[in-house]
């Protein structure tokens, strides 16, 4: 957990603002929910396995590099915080045709 704070960090990933929103993105029947969500800069991203097995949540892109871990059933994963405006993909280790598209504007 250290390594993954220590890296988001390291990456200009915020800790969160005032005001900030987080937003649960659900994993079931191998795949995300919402496919596309919309962010702010300063919200937070939760992961929440509602399905049997488990997943992995991983953003390989956009300068977020972060590997939140394996999420068994029934779980959730830390918060990941959005420190920074863009647009990139999250995927499941497990099942790479889990994803969601995430988009963070100022």
């Amino acid at each position: 957990m250290k390594r993954i704070v220590a890296v988001a960090l390291a990456l200009g990933v915020g800790t969160g603002a005032a005001g900030a929103g987080e937003i649960t993105v659900v994993a079931k029947d191998d795949s995300y929910a919402p496919r596309t969500i919309a962010a702010r800069v300063g919200d937070t991203l939760k992961f929440v396995n509602q399905d049997f097995v488990g997943h992995a949540v991983y953003v390989p892109t956009f300068g977020y590099g972060v590997n939140l871990g394996v999420m068994k059933p029934s779980a959730a994963s830390p918060a990941m915080p959005l420190g920074k405006a863009g647009t990139f993909d999250v995927f499941c280790v497990f099942h790479p045709g889990m994803k969601t598209k995430v988009t963070v504007t100022p």
